[in-house]
């Protein structure tokens, strides 16, 4: 999947000068796969392979916003929820409204929930059944960009681009909740 996104993302970082993202969602973890760093702000904070728990980011939201209410509910019942900022949701009906506002926006934010210096935007890639299998951010500086502004300058964008990379990707491309263990929490494919 990383070759399929790299044009798509270099293409997003170097038309918005901000840090662009690619992670899949395992269970209640996302994992970073891409990470194409600001050429004038560039951030250290995710490496490819970092692991976190998928609730407390933008990626992970919007990836939890394309499933059903209640597996993505149980998904984040199941995760540990620490505190890592004075801005991280840790009680599961804030955590799901977040989910709900990103299902009805097409896109998640994160205002410094993961880290104090950054706010985040992402929407999901999703496969031929329309079913997440990753998701897209950007992340921005919060001394730099409001929330306001970065949802109106950089949503559009990421959701644009996330559209654009679903569209090519492969059939057969299957996420984890398709081929692992969260496969009889969805409905059957359509």
């Amino acid at each position: 999947m990383v070759d399929l996104v790299d044009p798509y993302l270099q293409s997003l970082r170097d038309e918005t000068d901000e840090n662009v993202k690619c992670a899949v969602v395992h269970g209640t973890e996302l994992v970073y796969v891409a990470h194409y760093r600001s050429k004038s702000r560039p951030s250290r904070t995710a490496y490819i392979g970092t692991k976190i728990a998928a609730h407390t980011t933008s990626s992970g939201r919007a990836f939890y916003a394309r499933l059903p209410h209640d597996v993505a509910e149980r998904l984040i019942e199941q995760s540990p929820r620490p505190r890592l900022t004075p801005r991280t949701l840790t009680a599961t009906g804030r955590i799901m409204a977040e989910v709900s506002r990103a299902r009805e926006l097409g896109y998640a934010v994160n205002d410094q929930g993961l880290s104090m210096e950054h706010r985040s935007v992402a929407a999901a890639l999703v496969n031929h059944n329309g079913y997440p299998v990753g998701a897209i951010n950007i992340a921005v500086w919060a001394s730099l960009v409001s929330r306001a502004e970065m949802e109106e300058r950089y949503a559009p964008k990421v959701v644009s681009t996330a559209a654009q990379i679903s569209m090519l990707l492969p059939d057969q491309l299957e996420g984890f909740l398709e081929s692992g263990e969260l496969l009889n929490l969805l409905p059957p494919a359509r």
